[in-house]
């Protein structure tokens, strides 16, 4: 009986499980108005992201011609703050004139792709081999990059 009272006991939720349940339950739901309902591209695109700015990182590290730079870092990050931002309007957007995430859907692709190109650039930097189709797509990458600034 006393081992059934201590099982039945464990089961009723402490105070810090109460109130780590309800940050989670929060941030979840802010996501969830910000970003939409959660996608495997959603997911994808933030896996990306995190990617991205562990190669670039790694890379600088890495590379004898570059270094580390917090500020660099930071300016990464608040970039990929701003991409976040633009798949919230493209939801928003969605929402507005009442479409199904299309507009964010195709923002979030953009994106994957300017995210995929940079990993892949950082990766080269990192001096991994890379196949020479994606090198000439770096490259071509690269001199718009230029061209823009």
């Amino acid at each position: 009986m006393q081992e059934l009272s201590i099982f039945l006991k464990s089961l009723i939720p402490v105070r810090l499980e109460i109130e780590v349940g309800v940050i989670v339950a929060f941030c979840g739901t802010v996501v969830n108005y910000f970003l939409g309902q959660w996608s495997p591209l959603l997911e994808t695109l933030i896996v990306f992201m995190f990617f991205d700015y562990i190669t670039g990182v790694m890379s600088a590290w890495i590379n004898p011609h570059k270094k580390l730079d917090s500020r660099k870092g930071w300016n990464g990050l608040k970039r990929k703050g701003v991409i976040l931002i633009m798949v919230m309007l493209g939801h928003f957007f969605d929402n507005a004139i009442g479409q199904n995430d299309l507009t964010r859907n195709i923002i979030a692709l953009f994106y994957l792709g300017n995210e995929g190109l940079s990993i892949l650039e950082n990766v080269a930097n990192c001096g991994v081999p890379v196949p020479q189709k994606f090198k000439d797509k770096l490259a071509q990458f690269a001199d718009d990059k230029v061209m823009r600034k």
